[in-house]
């Protein structure tokens, strides 16, 4: 089964589905005081790999006039507990795994991103639908 599935590619962005959703963890890395050595999380460098072999590829037709890039995420998962009680989901966490991995993916620096927006969409199925483009 596929991982990722484009939903649209325009000249200037492309909008696609990720079928599988990053780890949610309070941090992305583990600091190694012994070695002064900061390393992602295994469970998150796991995703990634997986994930960036399946994005797919995109150079726009035309650069937008400033160049700086907007991101787009909606993370689609089950928002409750079977209690009812809200799960504690780190949202802000899978955005920068998203970002860093579909940047370099793309070949695009992340310094250029300026715009950025992430919501948590409760839903029985989980995926993710991306959007990165450039601001005109």
């Amino acid at each position: 089964m596929e991982e990722v599935q484009v939903v649209e590619e325009k000249p200037y962005s492309i909008r696609f589905k990720l079928l599988s959703v990053p780890p949610s963890v309070n941090s992305l890395y583990n600091v190694i005081f012994s070695l002064k050595k900061v390393e992602l999380k295994p469970e998150v460098r796991l995703w990634k790999s997986k994930t960036k072999m399946l994005i797919p590829l995109w150079k726009p037709h035309v650069l937008g006039k400033s160049g700086f890039l907007y991101f787009k995420m909606d993370v689609y998962t089950n928002l409750y507990h079977k209690n009812e009680t809200v799960k504690k989901f780190d949202v802000m966490n899978m955005e920068k795994a998203c970002i860093d991995t579909i940047c370099e993916k793309i070949g695009i620096d992340d310094k250029f991103i300026t715009d950025c927006h992430t919501r948590k969409i409760h839903s029985d199925n989980e995926y993710v639908m991306c959007e990165i483009g450039y601001i005109d």
